[in-house]
């Protein structure tokens, strides 16, 4: 049923990415045709999750996967998905030093996760990384309520400027004033 509901997703909407998020990879009941054991359903929805990319892959040949959940940082990844989340939460903040705004606190907890990782000698390149870049909604805004312009545009800045090739963004328009949308248009440009 998910492959023929793919195949009419992909060719009817012309799809072309595929963000596999909330892929809950840990099974340890029997009769799902692996061990039961935790380890065992992992590798098996693991093996499961790299055939549907595939499958994707089959029905179009340049469509793009990015596998966000139960990922590791490894380069092992990069042979079957064009992008693979960061390993850690979906936002954050970084408290050890004094900053000027919650946008701040927010922007620093990607680059200190990254200087982690990095730090560690990690093999995947920051190029194909995915992050929640952008997180300016109504229900949730990182900047918080009295976000400044500067502060919006710092963020721009450095979420294009960290070198990502794909650009996660959790915006809603109603939040946004004209200068700020003006901002996040610019800000584009000069990435692509």
């Amino acid at each position: 049923a998910m492959r023929r509901t793919l195949e009419k997703t992909i060719n009817e909407g012309n799809i072309s990415y595929f963000k596999h998020d909330f892929v809950q990879t840990i099974c340890s009941v029997e009769g799902h045709g692996h061990l039961p054991t935790v380890r065992h359903g992992f590798e098996a929805n693991c093996d499961a999750l790299l055939d549907l990319m595939a499958y994707e892959r089959q029905l179009k040949p340049d469509i793009l996967c990015a596998p966000t959940s139960y990922v590791w940082l490894s380069p092992w990844w990069l042979t079957e998905a064009n992008y693979i989340f960061m390993a850690a939460s979906d936002t954050g903040s970084v408290a050890t030093h004094p900053q000027l705004s919650p946008r701040e606190r927010e922007m620093n907890y990607r680059d200190d996760h990254f200087y982690r990782i990095y730090k560690k000698r990690n093999l995947v390149p920051l190029s194909p990384m995915i992050t929640h870049a952008f997180t300016r909604a109504a229900l949730w805004n990182e900047g918080g309520d009295q976000e400044s312009l500067r502060e919006w545009s710092d963020t721009a800045m450095m979420v294009f400027g960290r070198g990502l090739r794909l650009i996660d963004m959790y915006v809603d328009p109603s939040p946004l004033s004209p200068d700020f949308w003006q901002v996040l248009g610019e800000s584009i440009r000069w990435w692509q």
